[in-house]
């Protein structure tokens, strides 16, 4: 019987070189499949961006009571309960800070203890997402009378005027060297023009039965370009109106 011969020697390096090279095989070919699929997975999601919420400013003309006073901005959520959106202190004359507001209807709120007493209200329209609220006493009733102005909507920026005629006589406003007439409840922007020395001439006075302009005010002032004024007119009783110049810092935009 014919003996079979045993594998010659070099035989088993090179069947073990066979069976590593198919194991390198089969990993490089796992790795391979795994680049692929993480070069091919979607991009997760970017987180929604929140829409930023409208922002108001306080501007106080005479507050109704003497002093600082903590007033509180609120809105009446469902059941009819209060809901605090900020508190601040009011004095006169003042402008404040920014401060967040949801659109719809917000209530200025006076807290005593349990008691709460709301002195006015104003309205953000949805898409207005800076105001100025003016407020104006009404000391009869212990309440605010509310104007809201859109400063974007009237092209009020830096280095203007926005001058309001609150009095009931027929107003003219010279800023520097523009001369404007303003009716009773009427309202305008003006650019400012400084003289060289950064101050600029203010004149306030009214048309009278004589259709005479009958000078309430007449000043040098100085600008600061990067502020804006508000040029509010109220009656008077000895001088038929009066001003009240107040200047606003930034931001603006």
């Amino acid at each position: 019987m014919q003996r079979e011969n045993p594998p010659c020697p070099a035989t088993l390096p090179t069947l073990m070189s066979i069976r590593f090279a198919y194991r390198y095989l089969i990993v490089a070919l796992l790795f391979s499949i795994g680049i692929c699929h993480s070069q091919t997975a979607p991009a997760p999601e970017a987180p929604e961006k929140k829409e930023e919420s409208s922002k108001v400013r306080i501007l106080c003309v005479k507050g109704l009571v003497e002093g600082d006073e903590e007033l509180m901005l609120a809105n009446k959520a469902d059941g009819g309960k209060w809901k605090e959106l900020g508190k601040f202190t009011l004095r006169s004359p003042m402008i404040s800070d920014w401060m967040p507001v949801p659109d719809g209807l917000t209530y200025m709120i006076r807290k005593k203890g349990e008691q709460i007493s709301p002195l006015c209200s104003f309205e953000m329209k949805k898409g207005l997402k800076k105001a100025i609220v003016v407020l104006l006493p009404d000391q009869k009733n212990n309440l605010y009378h509310v104007q809201v102005i859109d400063p974007d909507n009237l092209g009020f920026q830096k280095g203007k005027a926005l001058v309001i005629n609150y009095g009931n006589l027929q107003a003219v406003v010279k800023i520097g060297s523009s001369t404007k007439t303003v009716d009773p409840g009427q309202q305008i922007v003006e650019k400012i023009e400084a003289d060289a020395d950064g101050m600029f001439a203010l004149m306030i006075g009214h048309v009278d039965a004589e259709r005479k302009i009958v000078v309430c005010y007449d000043h040098k002032v100085s600008l600061n370009p990067d502020t804006r004024k508000f040029i509010l007119l109220f009656p008077d009783a000895d001088t038929g109106l009066r001003a009240m110049s107040l200047s606003e810092f930034g931001p603006f935009e």
